[in-house]
C-alpha cells in the first residue's frame, strides 16, 4: 500500500514541476517575442468581370434593337464593354427611343455600381436651319440611363449600396427623349451625346 501511495505522489509531483517549468519558460519567451506580419493579395483581372450583355443569364454580344414611341431608332452594336450606334430620329416633341440590355457580373466578387458619367450634349443646325431655334429645341432633348431601378439623367459619382450579385445581372435601359412641349426648330438639326460610362467596382 505504501509503495502504491509513493508512486502516486511522485506522479503528481512530476506534473507540478512540469507546469511550473512551462510557465517560467513561456514567461521568459514572451518578453522577447516580436511578430512582424504582412499579406499581399493580387487577384487576377479575370476575378472581377462585369460586362455588357444582350442576355440576363450570361455574357452575350450582338445587336440591340430600339423601341420607339413615335420615333425610329437604329440598331445598336453591343460588345462586352461598349454599346454603340444608339440613334433616334425625331419628328416632333413627345417622342422617345429606348434600348434595353444588361450588365452581367461574371466575376468572383459582388459588384458595386460606383458611378454613372453622362457625356455632354451638342446640338448642330443643318444648313438652312436657324441655330438659335435649334438651341431652344435642344433643351428638350435628353438621355437617361436606368440601372435596375435607379434612373440617372446627370452624372452621379456618389452612388452607394447598388450591387450586382455574382453570376447575376441587372437590366440597363437607355432612353433618348424629345420632351413634350419642347420648342421646335425651323429645320433639321443633329444632336450628339458624349459617352455614357457606368463604372462597377469590387468595393462600394
Amino acid at each position: 500500500m505504501r509503495s502504491s501511495n509513493g508512486t502516486k505522489l511522485l506522479v503528481v509531483g512530476a506534473l507540478l514541476i512540469s507546469v511550473v517549468a512551462l510557465s517560467i519558460g513561456f514567461a521568459a519567451f514572451t518578453t522577447s517575442l516580436n511578430i512582424s506580419s504582412s499579406a499581399e493579395v493580387s487577384p487576377s483581372s479575370s476575378s472581377f468581370n462585369v460586362s455588357l450583355s444582350t442576355s440576363a443569364t450570361s455574357v452575350a454580344t450582338g445587336s440591340v434593337s430600339a423601341t420607339g414611341t413615335g420615333a425610329n431608332g437604329a440598331n445598336a452594336t453591343l460588345t462586352a464593354n461598349r454599346i454603340s450606334g444608339l440613334k433616334a430620329t425625331f419628328t416632333a416633341p413627345g417622342q422617345s427611343v429606348k434600348y434595353n440590355f444588361y450588365a452581367y457580373n461574371a466575376g468572383s466578387f459582388l459588384a458595386y455600381l460606383n458611378s454613372v458619367v453622362i457625356g455632354s450634349k451638342t446640338c448642330t443646325a443643318v444648313e438652312g436651319t436657324n441655330q438659335s431655334y435649334v438651341n431652344s429645341a435642344c433643351e428638350g432633348i435628353s438621355i437617361s440611363v436606368k440601372a435596375n431601378t435607379s434612373t440617372f439623367t446627370t452624372t452621379d459619382t456618389s452612388i452607394s449600396d447598388h450591387t450586382v450579385a455574382k453570376n447575376a445581372s441587372e437590366p440597363i435601359e437607355v432612353t433618348i427623349s424629345y420632351a413634350s412641349g419642347s420648342a421646335v426648330a425651323d429645320g433639321d438639326f443633329t444632336v450628339s451625346f458624349g459617352d455614357v460610362v457606368l463604372t462597377y467596382g469590387s468595393a462600394d
